[in-house]
């Protein structure tokens, strides 16, 4: 047996539903060490520094964020203006109190929004598809590794 033959290819489409908080859920696509890398230096941005008198890359933290949402998360469920106010501020004028439940359908600039607006959500999308156990949890019976390891992961 090689490890080679064991490892998901990098690139898989791999995907998993896990819930933020209030009954919000994303379903997250796995993203590997290569690809953030990838998409770090695509969001790169050459800024004139003044103490060094040129040019350095600076990482474009906006653009970032843009290219995560579309490549991370592909959908969630239990996004009202309801659930929305527990996790970010919230105007209440424009949403009429008969549509606080009503279910937010999901973009990659709806979620983009969302993001800069939370405190940490882009922490725990981050955490979730870069943690293995998110997408090997539905074999954790089999695998007998109901008992987390001792660094608590």
């Amino acid at each position: 047996m090689k490890i080679e033959d064991l490892l998901q290819p990098a690139d898989s489409e791999l995907t998993a539903t896990v819930e933020y908080r209030e009954g919000v859920k994303f379903t997250v696509r796995h993203i590997s060490r290569a690809s953030l890398q990838k998409m770090a230096r695509n969001c790169t941005v050459q800024k004139y520094d003044g103490k060094l008198k040129g040019r350095v890359p600076v990482l474009d933290n906006e653009k970032l964020i843009d290219a995560y949402c579309r490549q991370a998360v592909v959908g969630w469920e239990g996004v009202t203006p309801r659930s929305l106010s527990k996790i970010a501020l919230i105007n209440f004028s424009k949403v009429p109190k008969d549509k606080l439940d009503e279910p937010i359908e999901f973009t990659a600039e709806g979620l983009s929004a969302l993001l800069k607006g939370s405190d940490d959500l882009d922490m725990f999308l981050q955490d979730a598809c870069s943690n293995v156990q998110t997408f090997n949890s539905e074999h954790e019976e089999e695998l007998g590794n109901s008992e987390p390891s001792p660094t608590g992961n």
